[in-house]
């Protein structure tokens, strides 16, 4: 099946196909074996991607699904591929304007990055989370200037708090 898939400002394209007790990916021209089990509690999972092995915490969001991913968080959405037409509404690149960040997960702040008025670019990191004794490096969606910053070093916050916005 394929499903058109996106992450933060990326819509990819990926066909999944199960394979040998795991699936065969392809996006784009290249393709990969992917082995995914879930481990421990409801939102833990191992992920085996051409045989590097992932740790991925996965927790239903605001629009779709917030990854951890070896600490490194993503919000991700994804939707069946369907014959006509562009992607499904509320797909595709964000639109400007405020942006608000939000803690996928309960933590202590162990890092601030960045003040507001400060431009960052896509993928640039904003602050570490430490959840579960491992740090999470909460990164830029897009690009943008930051507006707000709603918490401090060795704060702690709530899953779906405000941590800052971006414009």
């Amino acid at each position: 099946m394929t499903y058109l898939v996106q992450v933060g400002d990326r819509l990819l394209e990926v066909s999944v196909e199960e394979e040998n007790g795991g699936y065969a990916l392809t996006l784009g021209d290249q393709s990969y074996h992917a082995d995914l089990r879930q481990i421990g509690q409801d939102s833990l999972f191992s992920l085996l991607l051409e045989g590097r092995s992932f740790e991925v915490h996965v927790a239903g969001g605001p629009k779709g699904y917030d990854l951890q991913v070896d600490g490194v968080a993503y919000a991700v959405q994804v939707a069946p591929r369907t014959g006509a037409g562009g992607p499904p509404r509320g797909m595709g690149v964000e639109q400007a304007g405020p942006l608000q960040i939000q803690a996928p997960m309960p933590g202590v702040v162990n890092e601030v990055y960045v003040q507001p008025e400060q431009a960052v670019e896509r993928g640039e990191r904003l602050l570490v989370l430490e959840a579960m004794k491992m740090n999470n490096e909460i990164q830029a969606p897009r690009a943008g200037t930051v507006q707000e910053v709603r918490v401090t070093k060795g704060q702690r916050v709530n899953k779906g708090d405000l941590l800052l916005v971006l414009t």
